[in-house]
């Protein structure tokens, strides 16, 4: 049986026509939200919030690439609108898509009580190039969610010394309700890019190396088992995130959002931030309400003229 074909509105992301994704799959591409059934948003795309809030007041499904341009206030609107009017909203999350990433949540997720981990530790470099540090931070916080879904209580974060550009790099440590503490090393403008997560349990620890598409499994006695997974590009990542997004419009299931994991991790990049400038532990905000709603003058406001009464000022929502 073939697919149904879902009308798109693509911004910001030429990579997926330049290889021919969009031709080759249920996409009938349009260049209007107003003709759409969906919207695509790319990190390349220009004012992607606005991009975003427009299509969804459309009661358009979305799915949005540009997450770290989107403030906390940003994904609280978003995620609202997408809740008032039914509609799939989506955040690309390219690491779900990592064999690595898939088989480390199934191995944390078991019934074995060897694999109850103490400790998560993360330690992450970038070039300045290809990452920003907030998207590090947030890449990193929303993978750590989506293996554990726990609620994030409280953040310390430090500054680490300027590295050989001189932008510095972040380490902090987040406590969750009912999850492993993470401690988390972040650093961008490294010669080196590396990528890697250790699970450290009583009886074994648990590494997984992105770059090097590697797992390895050590036991109390030293003894180590390596598994090699295969990598994939970002792209292929993206394109299977915007297969998932679509089975979710044709079949018009809302239910496959995942825009609480964005604003939890939000939510702690906020109060790392705030660590920072206090040099305290500070508390992860557990509000994730969204902020009321605009409001549009349409009426009155004006002078007085000394004839006529000055007319009320009127607010509605917008």
């Amino acid at each position: 049986m073939s697919k149904k074909h879902v009308r798109v509105a693509i911004f910001g992301l030429p990579e997926l026509q330049a290889r021919g994704f969009v031709s080759s799959t249920c996409i009938d591409q349009v260049s209007k939200l107003s003709e759409a059934q969906a919207a695509i948003i790319g990190a390349g795309a220009p004012a992607p919030f606005e991009l975003a809030r427009r299509a969804l007041e459309l009661g358009r499904s979305v799915l949005c690439e540009a997450t770290t341009a989107l403030s906390r206030t940003h994904l609280a609107e978003l995620a609202y609108l997408g809740e008032r009017q039914n509609a799939v909203l989506r955040f690309v999350e390219s690491y779900r898509w990592s064999a690595g990433h898939a088989l480390l949540k199934r191995l944390l997720r078991g019934r074995e009580p060897l694999w109850r981990p103490l400790y998560v530790r993360v330690g992450r470099t970038a070039g300045p190039a290809r990452h920003r540090l907030d998207w590090l931070a947030l890449q990193e916080l929303a993978s750590y969610d989506s293996l554990f879904n726990s609620r994030p209580l409280r953040v310390s974060a430090m500054r680490l010394a300027g590295n050989t550009a001189g932008l510095g790099a972040v380490s902090m440590t987040v406590k969750y309700d009912d999850a492993p503490r993470l401690h988390c090393l972040l650093s961008v403008a490294e010669a080196k890019e590396e990528h890697a997560l250790f699970v450290v349990g009583a009886e074994r620890t648990l590494s997984l190396d992105h770059v090097k598409t590697r797992l390895e499994m050590t036991d109390g006695s030293g003894v180590s088992r390596q598994h090699a997974f295969p990598c994939r590009g970002h792209l292929d990542a993206l394109a299977a995130d915007v297969h998932r997004f679509l089975d979710a419009v044709a079949a018009e299931d809302a239910s496959g959002g995942n825009a609480d994991r964005w604003l939890r991790a939000a939510a702690i990049w906020a109060a790392a931030s705030r660590s920072l400038r206090l040099g305290a532990t500070v508390e992860v905000s557990q509000s994730l309400e969204t902020p009321p709603p605009r409001l549009t003058m349409i009426e009155g406001g004006g002078r007085s003229t000394g004839v006529r009464p000055k007319p009320e000022l009127t607010l509605v929502a917008g």
